[in-house]
């Protein structure tokens, strides 16, 4: 009967290996081909069987291998805990034999044969380096970093560590030529989105709109004819319309009906021969003079309706009114009472633009220089860093 073979151990390499795994580095109480030990507090919560990743850096003179490997915990003692590689690659298995070979033989392992082993001979080395699990070898200064030091042995893993997950720009031109473009594409972007963000948007049309009146008839009755056009200067007193009451006798029923001021006939809203009831507006009718420092104006503007999104009441503009002083500051407010009676804009401008622009209204501070309705404005949505600071975030 064949006595039993003894169990093979490894032995025990002296080169320094630190290991980094969630916490500060550690150095390996001893290790081998196989595993490591490593003292308890290195992972407290490691029982046995228990699986993780650490990244281990080989210490060979002046020079540092980091590279990454599985582990698990195959024993667990008061003080220490014995861990075994998991699945080494190939070149993980080189280098491990190439530091164990060196130790056997009675000498310190060299960085450049290390190196060659892992990655073959040729001008493949490099690349194998690149493209395998192990890193590039990180050059220390060892009076900078004595072997002994903690806060070396921390800095060097370190270095190992991002000497191997740093990409090999120079041997990848097509990925610097990649990483250049999308940088470029996202500098195009964001400069498209700023003069977006800070282009001037103006209203397509704008006009004063001053406070206006309009005639209503009195009573129940039929307009018979309309004797004021629209842009007729009127003065009070003038006859705008005759209309007979309803149930009147003859001719001898109708009457005129006056202008109630110094005005100017913006727009009819009835037709000769029409029914009217009491209190029907029939003719509307706009200021002659101006606001002079009454208080605020009004500006009627049409907007695109690509734009009316940004014209919202609150929103802050520019106007600039012909024949006035400088530009003014406004502010986008909701439909005013009067906006039922008069406009500033042509009725023909007005039908026109119906399905493509939105009538939005402005405040302004009164000028003075007296305004006229239907005097020409333009107004700008004031984009300046203050309003849009506001207008996106409040305040």
């Amino acid at each position: 009967m064949t006595a039993p073979q003894p169990r093979r151990r490894h032995q025990r390499i002296e080169t320094p290996l630190d290991i980094l795994i969630d916490g500060p580095v550690v150095r390996a109480l001893d290790w081998s081909i196989s595993g490591f030990a490593m003292p308890i507090n290195a992972l407290p919560d490691g029982e046995v069987g228990h699986v993780f990743d650490l990244d281990a850096c080989f210490h060979l003179g002046g020079v540092i291998i980091g590279t990454r490997f599985r582990a698990i915990v195959v024993r667990r003692l008061s003080d220490r805990i014995g861990c075994r590689f998991v699945d080494p690659t190939d070149e993980q298995m080189g280098l491990l034999r190439q530091l164990h070979s060196a130790h056997r033989a009675g000498r310190a392992p060299r960085a450049d044969s290390v190196t060659a082993t892992l990655g073959g001979a040729g001008p493949s080395t490099a690349r194998s380096l690149v493209h395998s699990d192990v890193g590039t070898p990180v050059p220390l200064d060892p009076e900078r970093a004595p072997r002994g030091d903690r806060g070396g042995r921390v800095a060097a893993s370190v270095a190992a560590i991002l000497g191997r997950i740093a990409p090999s720009w120079g041997r990848h031109p097509r990925a610097i030529l990649a990483y250049a473009l999308i940088g470029l594409l996202g500098l195009g972007l964001g400069t498209y989105a700023l003069s977006l963000l800070l282009r001037p948007i103006e209203a397509t049309f704008a006009a004063v709109m001053l406070p206006g009146d309009t005639l209503r008839a009195p009573t129940d009755g039929v307009i018979e004819e309309i004797l004021a056009r629209p842009g007729d200067l009127l003065s009070p007193q003038s006859a705008l319309v005759r209309f007979r009451p309803r149930g009147g006798p003859g001719d001898g029923g109708a009457r005129f009906l006056p202008s109630p001021c110094s005005c100017s006939v913006a727009g009819l809203r009835v037709q000769e021969g029409q029914a009217v009831r009491a209190d029907d507006p029939l003719i509307t009718l706009a200021p002659r003079g101006g606001t002079g420092t009454a208080g605020p104006a009004i500006i009627e503007t049409l907007v695109s309706w690509t734009h009316a999104d940004l014209f919202t009441p609150g929103a802050a503009v520019v106007v600039r009114i012909s024949g006035t002083d400088g530009p003014r500051a406004g502010e986008v407010i909701t439909a005013p009472a009067a906006a039922s009676s008069a406009s500033a804009l042509p009725r023909v401008l007005t039908e026109a633009a119906e399905d493509r622009l939105k009538t939005v209204y402005v405040s302004i501070d009164g000028f003075e220089t007296p305004l006229v309705n239907g005097q020409p404005a333009r107004v700008r949505l004031d984009r300046s860093p203050l309003n849009m600071a506001h207008r996106l975030f409040g305040g």
